[in-house]
């Protein structure tokens, strides 16, 4: 999770491309010289990004968790769901990792 941290600008896939699981699609970009990659949790379409946080990149360490969404994607037939956290697992995971 990235609340606190000071984010000065998003790089979001392209609307209509092609992410793969695993694989980085997005960045996140702390500083001029500082980003960490977003990680696609799925193979699919990129159908939307959240233009409010492309307007404002503070609102992903402000609210990362409802506002702070980056892009919807449309999973291909083939995709598995399987390996995806509820948001109560990921809520766990981030406990115990504090």
């Amino acid at each position: 999770m990235i609340k606190g941290l000071r984010v000065i600008s998003v790089e979001f896939p392209r609307i209509r491309s092609i992410v793969e699981a695993g694989q980085a699609c997005a960045f996140i970009w702390t500083s001029p010289l500082s980003m960490m990659p977003v990680y696609a949790p799925i193979t699919g379409l990129v159908t939307v990004i959240n233009a409010e946080v492309s307007d404002d990149p503070t609102i992903l360490a402000s609210d990362p968790l409802h506002s702070g969404w980056l892009y919807a994607v449309l999973p291909v037939a083939t995709a598995s769901t399987d390996h995806l956290l509820t948001a109560a697992e990921y809520a766990n995971q981030l406990d115990a990792a504090a």
